[in-house]
């Protein structure tokens, strides 16, 4: 993680929960970091891909000791895709009116410039590890960077697809349906909201319905539940490997013995 934990809280509070850009101070210039809206999030999230690309999923020696920004940019060069995705997702997040690639003394800065094309912040490759950390973390509420082999993360695609089955996951569209006839919020509220604000109105809607669900299914004489039925926003959240593994402390330890072995 380039956000320490600390930096991170201090950022939920100030920022996040507030739906405020995060401001923050680089060596050359500065940037504001802007959490994205439901009404943008489409475009967003469908260039968004271009910063989850394991650069280290490889026997590339070179390539894993390259830096994130340097490995996009050789992916940019090659292919004018990726190009437009990093675009789209910077523009976005700062709310620029240009970005653009250069190298200096053969390091990658990433640029930014006003409607006048006068630069106004220098990014390097350090300072980007930290910038693409806020984004994600500011628009995708259950978001985790833990860093596992790639064996456990096949293993947990494997466990969530069987696990998952033939669920139906809903489209933005009709997440946002759901939320309407729940709450009264009009389509304009929901469009003008950063959208991890929206998922978390659209989650803590439906887990108060299943927790009401189970509870009446706990009352009932004809079913049998062992483990008494909390509310979901009181119950602790596990990530996403730990689920996998049953405990925290198995979960630890498969991820010791995979990425040691």
């Amino acid at each position: 993680m380039s956000v320490d934990k600390d930096t991170l809280k201090t950022y939920q509070l100030l920022y996040f929960q507030n739906e405020l850009p995060v401001p923050l101070q680089l060596k050359n210039g500065k940037i504001d970091v802007y959490p994205i809206m439901v009404k943008d999030w489409s475009p967003f999230e469908s260039s968004l891909s271009v910063l989850q690309i394991d650069k280290n999923n490889t026997d590339n020696i070179e390539q894993i000791q390259m830096s994130y920004m340097d490995f996009l940019f050789h992916l940019i060069e090659q292919d004018e895709q990726y190009k437009n995705m990093l675009v789209t997702v910077l523009l976005m997040s700062f709310r620029a009116e240009h970005i653009g690639f250069i190298r200096e003394n053969n390091k990658p800065y990433i640029i930014i410039a006003d409607d006048k094309q006068i630069i106004t912040a220098k990014i390097s490759a350090k300072e980007f590890n930290k910038i693409k950390d806020i984004i994600f973390y500011y628009n995708i509420n259950d978001y985790n960077d833990i860093d596992v082999s790639e064996d456990v993360r096949k293993l947990a695609q494997e466990y969530y697809k069987i696990k998952n089955g033939d669920s139906y996951s809903p489209t933005l569209e009709e997440q946002k349906m759901y939320v309407i006839a729940k709450t009264g919020i009009s389509m304009q509220e929901i469009n003008n909201m950063a959208y991890r604000t929206f998922n978390m109105v659209f989650k803590s809607a439906l887990d108060s319905e299943m927790f009401l669900a189970n509870k009446i299914i706990q009352a009932s004489y004809k079913y049998e539940v062992k483990e008494d039925v909390s509310h979901p926003l009181f119950v602790r959240k596990k990530n996403p490997y730990e689920d996998i593994f049953g405990n925290k402390e198995a979960f630890i330890d498969k991820i010791n013995q995979a990425n040691n072995g």
